[in-house]
Parts: C-alpha cells; sequence; structure tokens
C-alpha cells in the first residue's frame, strides 16, 4: 500500500459498515474499504512502514508474553503475580511501549488505549465492541491508523483547499468582528454553513479588510492621543 498524504485517498475513500454484538453507541461501525481488500500481513507492512516497525514488535512481543506467562510465579487468581509481570515487560519490552506502572501491560495505538498484551482484539474497558473485537488486534490497529491519517488529510486539505482559506478566514474575521446581521455570515461562524458561493467570500473577505484596516488606524490614533496626554500629564 503506497501512501502519500497529500493524494488524500482516504478522505475520498467509501467507507461501510460492520457489525458488532454489542456496538459503541450506535448500530455498528464503519471502516475504510481498503480495510476489507487488504491481508493481515500487508496490514502489519504498512503499521509498520508509519511507525518504526511498531506492529511487529508488538506481535512478536505478546507472542512471547502468550508462551512464557503461565510459567511465571502465579497469584491467587492463577494469573502472574504483578511483580513477576512488571519485571518480564522491564526485561522484554526494549523499547519501552508498555505501561509498567499504572494498568500493568497496557499501551495506546494511534489514539485507542488497550488493556492487556493480547493479540485478539478485546472490547472497551466498558463493555463495548471496537471495529474489530474478536480478531486479530492488527485488524484494529491499522483501523486506528486509517483514521489517524484521515484526520491529517482533512487537515491538510482545510489548509490548503482555497476556498476552504477563504471560508475559514471569513468565519475568523466574523467572530472577531461580528456579524452585522448578515444570516449568511451567521451560519457560517456559528453553523459552520459551507454553501456558499466564492464571490460571497471574496466580497465579505475584503469589506472586513477595510474594517480591519479602519480599526487599527482608530487603535493608532487613540493610542497616539493617549501618549500626548500622559506626557503633558509628566509635564505638569
Amino acid at each position: 500500500m503506497n501512501y502519500v498524504k497529500e493524494e488524500m485517498k482516504l478522505l475520498n475513500m467509501k467507507k461501510v459498515r460492520v457489525y458488532q454484538s454489542n456496538p459503541h453507541l450506535r448500530n455498528g461501525h464503519t471502516v475504510f474499504e481498503i480495510e476489507k481488500e487488504l491481508s493481515i500481513d500487508e496490514k502489519v507492512s504498512f503499521i509498520d512502514s508509519q511507525l518504526d516497525g511498531i506492529a511487529t514488535y508488538l506481535i512478536e512481543l505478546f507472542t512471547k508474553w502468550d508462551s512464557e506467562k503461565d510459567s511465571l510465579p502465579q497469584g491467587q487468581n492463577r494469573t502472574p503475580k504483578m511483580v513477576s509481570k512488571k519485571a518480564w515487560i522491564r526485561k522484554n519490552d526494549t523499547r519501552g511501549i508498555l505501561n509498567n506502572d499504572y494498568s500493568v501491560g497496557s499501551y495506546s495505538l494511534f489514539g485507542t488505549g488497550h488493556r492487556r498484551m493480547e493479540l485478539v482484539c478485546p472490547a472497551t474497558e466498558y463493555g463495548y465492541s471496537l471495529a474489530y473485537t474478536g480478531k486479530h488486534i492488527a485488524e484494529q490497529w491499522f483501523h486506528d491508523l486509517l483514521e489517524k491519517l484521515y484526520r491529517e488529510e482533512k487537515k491538510h486539505f482545510a489548509d490548503n483547499d482555497p476556498f476552504t482559506i477563504k471560508l475559514n478566514k471569513v468565519k475568523e474575521l466574523g467572530d472577531r468582528y461580528g456579524i452585522f446581521h448578515s444570516k449568511e455570515i451567521n451560519d457560517i461562524v456559528w453553523n459552520s454553513k459551507k454553501d456558499v458561493k466564492e464571490a460571497n467570500l471574496d466580497a465579505y473577505i475584503k469589506a472586513y479588510e477595510k474594517l480591519k484596516k479602519a480599526t487599527n488606524e482608530i487603535e493608532a490614533e487613540l493610542h497616539n492621543t493617549l501618549d500626548i496626554e500622559k506626557i503633558e500629564e509628566d509635564g505638569e
């Protein structure tokens, strides 16, 4: 998978719905269509390319944990004692990704927190399903990475698209200087209206720039007047 943020592939990619038995506050989840097309190995490879081999590292680490955890000293609930678990993490997590103080063994990746060192994607701590609960954890990592890249593409578009730049400028100027009883400016500033003629945006910006210039001139004149008054007061 070749990825270039400037091509904004994710921003224009279709999303498809997936259903889980216990979805989080909605009827299922949506995923990018490419998630249905790539193999798990291709997903791991892409994640690795984006973050210094992180997926392969964690998969190998969790596989090692799964094979060794039963040989560690066990507590009353037949799970490794906390002191043994911490020691194992200190020895094996050479990149320091896992939490070894509070919520031992937890980690965060691409904006999603995970509580345990598991190769199977769990539900959240509140019992809600993630997009890939019950499947290989790398499926969820890949989904979360795409969501992160999607947000970056969206920001890139907003920062570089001429129309969006003008729209944001009107929103900023309207918020600063007022909307002057204009319904359209009001909708742009407070309701995030986007269906606006570009010619209107140009006219609004031109008018606001005149207002900005006049305001700056008045402020400068006031400052000069105040400075003169202070000099006269000091001279008395």
